[in-house]
């Protein structure tokens, strides 16, 4: 079942290609290996495809050594096969890490740097198995590095901005280990300078030395002058020494391009970008380097201080408006960003070149995007549904044939409707609509928006077929008008009938006295329409009107319509005369029938059902009346009693007595000084009753028999309490009703005792179990009866909650799965039901009552819109979907988790995702949970014209360009 609640860009699955640009192609005089048409008659004796063996055999390893810090590569004799498994050891220790094989080469990274001491590594493929030990020391340091040839340098402003107040000047450095790893962010380095000592900064993170010097002291950095530094790593002993002379003015010029940042997983890079990426998700990471390469400290402020210029040089692929998204530290890279946005037309695809300009060197970066095109619709035809079309159906299901500008047939809402090439729906009448389907395809749908006067004119014999134009064009695609005349017929209305039940057995069987009023607007009453399609008692049209009734009430000029039921001669049965017309009041459509059976013996009545039609002026006449279709002929059997078989007592739940002593916790807190006793009869006061999940009274029952293999209910009229028997129960009966209720404990059948446990410390309440005893007479009258008996469970203790359920379509109660339609990407609030309101959330008590506590009320459902706000939710086991149909990776966010309805708030919902909803009394230790799965949003889809949707629904107002307006507000669409 889908109902409506209340979660990766557009595109998602393309590939970027990023390419580095260069000045010039590098010429080469190398032979080419490109295939060549020129013939040739030298004969060849080598094979076209060399045959080539996997390896099998597990070689010796002639080699294993530390490459790096935290990395061993072993060397094989041979080449490793595939299957071969790889770990190291220090000892009895296993070490964390993971292997790569290649060819006859394994390289081992650890998790972590080794520590000094020997290493083991072993291969091995099934049974075989391959060592070698090594040697290992810890990382030292081997070297240290000064990389500057010059020492460029910034001047400082003074706090005005109107004088300089000092200057730095900045000298790189690196230190290594002695696998050549830069090891200087991890060790210190004691550094002496000839300039700027005392005041010098030194950034590990980085390797560089600020030297500073205030203005009163600019001649020791003028242009050409030295400074001397030394630097000694203490726990080795290395050092270095180095005049590095003062340069010229240190500027960012050239950046490193690094990859793409999503901003709501802003933890990794990512080297693509997605087609039709949405707008403000995502940035380009850089770092930025001086005139020497040395990088410089990232401000992501590069563009207002303009250091940098950004240049796209295809607008409708990137928007080329850049700038500057702050900064952001993955795996401990701090990088700037600039913001990257898709220009007008990016589901097209296409290359871009983007150009990082420095504004203080004029050096230029460059590289160069290729993003993938998404599917474009070229065209879009409708085709006529094989089934009629009536004036007044709703909904529609229309065929179609899309194709994209590869001539490809297309069903995906994505491509159809978000198309950079635009699709325009038009119609003559009704509403022509476009939405996601809950598998991300496109479903198209026609509405009739006729007024009323359809149901006059059309349901007449001379009434025509009408035809609505429905048009679909794609600009930017064929751009052709396709147009589909739809030939619509008269409005739907019964005309026969195929199936009717007569009452809740379902058997066309009905015990003598048994009243009962068949319900022909029930859901579970079939009829056919004038086209053959099925409809049901509550079938409705595209105005909101029950087909039935309409037709049945609509008074016109010249005609007027009835449900009549002929009888035969056996009428007399069923407290009918020979015709008989269905009543009509306010919304009701009926007909009673009372069983009054003929002696002792079973007989059967025939009733023919039939729509009929008589000119209006002449109703008083029978002879009048002419049948509009077929009659649909059911035979009823009236039963007598004494053809009863087998009767018995309905299943009964347990009941809440309510007593003086059920607001007590036990019944020593009831009691005073020893009064009442145990043994006392317990007062009473009632049965409490209430709704049951199947909308039945809690303390309702029925007597119910067999007659020839068929289940029929015994009316009130034919059974009693058997007072003689010691029924514990007095009940309320009411003639020709099959129902009956529990009323109460006859005087005496109760005892305090029973109730509460006199062997216990305070009289601990308990349940007891009673007994109902019916005497179901054989006849009208005499004494032949037969003495039914049920047990039935009762306690006085209050109602507290229970069980809670999940309702998903009507009365179905026991649902573990449902999907949950979300509104703007959320799920909150009354969204928990509508807009179609088959999902609900119900509590009972131990009883089997709903709940009606805390305001609850219609049997404990707990409907937002009502404000009970009773259950606590918890949302959790989220799982967004990764499908080509959803947009936004890491988005799904849950708010007031595990708070009432009116707080727990989804926002990012897609379709596709998962999760697992829990629902929990408060205080109780009660939940019940269930799976659910995000469908489409009810805001995807498009229409020729504004609309209106069901009353209850939370969006009444339907627009016909609800996708643009949520696509461009949630999904980062830009048209």
């Amino acid at each position: 079942p889908v109902f409506s609640g209340g979660v990766l860009p557009p595109g998602k699955k393309a590939t970027v290609a990023v390419t580095v640009t260069k000045d010039a192609a590098t010429p080469t005089d190398a032979p080419s290996t490109a295939p060549s048409d020129t013939p040739t008659d030298v004969p060849s004796n080598a094979p076209t495809d060399a045959p080539s063996t996997a390896p099998t055999t597990l070689g010796k390893i002639t080699e294993l050594k530390a490459t790096k810090a935290s990395q061993l590569t072993a060397t094989f004799d041979s080449a490793v096969p595939e299957g071969t498994t790889v770990e190291v050891t220090k000892g009895s220790n296993k070490v964390d890490g993971k292997y790569t094989i290649d060819g006859s080469t394994v390289v081992f990274d650890a998790t972590a740097s080794f520590t000094e001491g020997k290493y083991t590594l072993t291969a091995t493929l099934g049974d075989a198995k391959e060592s070698a030990e090594t040697d290992v020391k810890a990382s030292y340091v081997a070297d240290i590095v000064i990389k500057s040839e010059e020492a460029l340098t910034k001047e400082i402003p003074s706090a005005t901005g109107s004088a300089i107040a000092g200057k730095e000047a900045y000298i790189y450095f690196d230190v290594l280990n002695q696998y050549g790893e830069s090891v200087k962010d991890k060790e210190t380095v004691t550094w002496t300078l000839s300039v700027g000592n005392e005041t010098k900064k030194v950034d590990k993170s980085l390797g560089r030395i600020t030297v500073k010097v205030d203005k009163d002291a600019l001649s020791l950095l003028n242009y050409g002058s030295s400074i001397y530094v030394t630097g000694v790593h203490t726990g080795s002993g290395v050092s270095v020494t180095k005049s590095v002379p003062v340069g010229m003015a240190q500027a960012v010029d050239s950046i490193e391009f690094a990859g793409f940042i999503y901003k709501d997983d802003p933890t990794k890079l990512v080297e693509n970008l997605p087609v039709n990426f949405p707008k403000d998700k995502y940035v380009l990471a850089y770092r930025t380097f001086d005139q020497q390469k040395n990088p410089l400290e990232v401000s992501g402020k590069e563009i207002e201080k303009q250091e940098l210029m950004f240049i796209a040089d295809n607008a409708l692929l990137i928007n080329p408006d850049f700038n500057d998204a702050g900064t952001f530290t993955i795996d401990g890279v701090k990088y700037s960003a600039v913001t990257i946005n898709p220009g007008e037309f990016a589901g097209k695809g296409g290359e871009v070149n983007i150009t990082a300009v420095a504004t203080k060197t004029g050096q230029r970066t460059a590289k160069n995007f290729v993003v993938g095109a998404a599917a474009l619709l070229q065209s879009l035809s409708l085709e006529a549904p094989a089934d009629t079309v009536a004036s007044g159906d709703a909904n529609v299901k229309l065929s179609y044939t899309a194709k994209d500008v590869d001539g490809k047939n297309v069903t995906n809402y994505e491509t159809i409707v978000r198309s950079s090439n635009t699709l325009n729906l038009t119609a003559g009448a009704g509403v022509l609509k476009i939405k996601e389907e809950n598998d991300g395809t496109a479903g198209i749908y026609w509405t009739d928006d006729q007024a009323d006067n359809i149901y006059a004119e059309n349901y007449s014999d001379s009434a025509t077929d009408r035809f609505v134009s429905l048009g679909t064009t794609v600009i930017g695609g064929d751009n052709s008008n396709s147009i589909l005349m739809l030939t619509v017929s008269p409005a739907r209305h019964p005309v026969a009938i195929k199936y009717l039940k007569l009452n809740g057995d379902d058997s066309n069987a009905i015990v003598d006295k048994m009243e009962t009023t068949i319900d022909f607007k029930s859901q579970d009453n079939k009829y056919l329409d004038q086209y053959g399609k099925e409809l049901d008692g509550q079938a409705s049209n595209s105005l909101g009107n029950n087909i039935l009734e309409k037709y049945l009430k609509y008074a016109g000029d010249q005609r007027i319509r009835k449900i009549r039921a002929t009888v035969d001669s056996n009428h007399d049965l069923l407290n009918l005369g020979e015709k008989n017309f269905a009543t009509v009041s306010g919304e009701a459509i009926t007909l009673k029938v009372t069983a009054k059976a003929d002696g002792n013996r079973a007989k059967e009545v025939n009733v023919s059902y039939a729509f009929v039609t008589a000119p209006s002026g002449t109703l008083e006449s029978s002879d009048a009346w002419e049948n509009v279709d077929n009659t649909k002929s059911i035979t009823y059997t009236v039963v007598p009693i004494n053809e009863v078989d087998d009767p018995q007592i309905s299943n009964i739940g347990k009941q809440q007595l309510v007593t003086n002593a059920s607001s007590k916790n036990n019944f020593e807190a009831f009691r005073t000084s020893g009064s009442p006793s145990y043994e006392d009869k317990a007062t009473v006061n009632s049965i409490a009753s209430g709704k049951k999940a199947d909308d039945s009274m809690s303390n309702a029952f029925s007597v119910k028999g067999m007659y020839k293999s068929k289940t029929v209910t015994i009316p009130g009229d034919w059974y009693e309490v058997d007072t003689a028997s010691g029924s514990a129960f007095a009940i309320n009966t009411t003639n020709g009703n099959g129902s009956s209720t529990l009323s109460g404990i006859r005087d005496g059948e109760l005892c305090w005792g029973d109730l509460y446990d006199e062997n216990s410390n305070k009289g601990t309440r308990i349940d007891a179990v009673k007994r109902l005893m019916i005497k179901v007479k054989k006849a009208s009258t005499g004494d032949d009866a037969d003495t039914v008996t049920a047990k039935v469970t009762v306690s006085d203790a209050p109602a507290v909650p229970a069980e809670i359920r999940f309702q998903t379509e009507w009365w179905k109660w026991d649902a573990t799965d449902v999907t949950l339609l979300p509104n703007n990407t959320e799920i909150a609030g009354a969204g928990l039901n509508n807009p179609d309101p088959h999902f609900a959330v119900a509590v009972y008590d131990q009883y089997g009552k709903g709940y009606e506590e805390s305001g609850f009320a219609n049997g404990g459902w707990d409907y937002p819109e009502n404000g009970k706000n009773f259950l606590e939710y918890t949302v959790s086991d989220k799982k967004e979907s990764t499908s080509e149909f959803t947009h936004l990776p890491n988005s799904f966010k849950v708010s007031g988790n595990g708070s009432t309805c009116n707080k727990l708030k989804i926002e990012g919902a897609e379709i596709g995702d998962t999760f697992t909803l829990t629902a929990t009394v408060p205080n109780y230790n009660i939940s019940k949970s269930i799976k659910v799965t995000v469908g489409a949003d009810q805001q995807t889809f498009i229409a020729n014209k504004d609309s209106k949707s069901a009353s209850w629904q939370p969006t009444n107002d339907l627009k016909a360009d609800a996708d643009k307006t949520f696509r461009t507000g949630k999904l980062g669409y830009n048209k």
